[in-house]
């Protein structure tokens, strides 16, 4: 699948834009946001805004939602599996742990900011899991494939999500 599309040759813009969308189409429709993002930002979230206040609730929600996934630390969708051992299992989780409380900031304010929008959170979702197979394309030697996108997704998380609770001192656009 990966070898050609249409003729377009691999390593060229064309090949990764298509590769890009038809990628982001099959994790829209089938990789998780679709199904998670009614429960996370439609229903879990306005409520533990209003419950814990918006910095407190996201981080809340950010730690719960991380943990929804701890099953696929079982599997190689984490980077876990039959011949991996703990180290890997602990070199992942907190980093993954940190990177979906991060990525939580980010779409609590931008869910605040498109008055609730499900759509716009479930892009976003499916845009940032496609992100996730970049690390795929552009390799680098000696580190697992899922420690490095992870890595590469935190510390694009972490600098928006602190901009984002310094700027709004912890509000996130949330208007109770």
């Amino acid at each position: 699948m990966l070898a050609s599309f249409q003729g377009l040759p691999r390593g060229s813009l064309s090949y990764y834009l298509v590769f890009y969308l038809i990628n982001f189409v099959i994790i829209f429709f089938f990789g998780g946001p679709l199904a998670e993002e009614p429960g996370w930002r439609g229903f879990a979230l306005p409520r533990m805004q209003l419950r814990f206040g918006s910095l407190w609730g996201t981080m809340l929600l950010g730690v719960v939602w991380a943990f929804w996934h701890l099953p696929d630390f079982l599997t190689r969708a984490q980077g876990g599996g039959p011949g991996t051992g703990w180290g890997t299992f602990f070199t992942n989780l907190p980093i993954f742990v940190l990177l979906v409380v991060a990525l939580n900031v980010v779409m609590t304010w931008v869910y605040n900011h498109t008055q609730g929008s499900l759509f716009i959170a479930i892009l976003l979702h499916a845009s940032i899991n496609t992100a996730g197979i970049l690390p795929e394309l552009f390799p680098a030697p000696n580190i697992s494939m899922m420690t490095m996108s992870n890595l590469a997704l935190l510390i694009a998380m972490v600098v928006p999500a602190l901009l984002i609770v310094i700027l709004t001192r912890g509000r996130l656009g949330y208007q109770p």
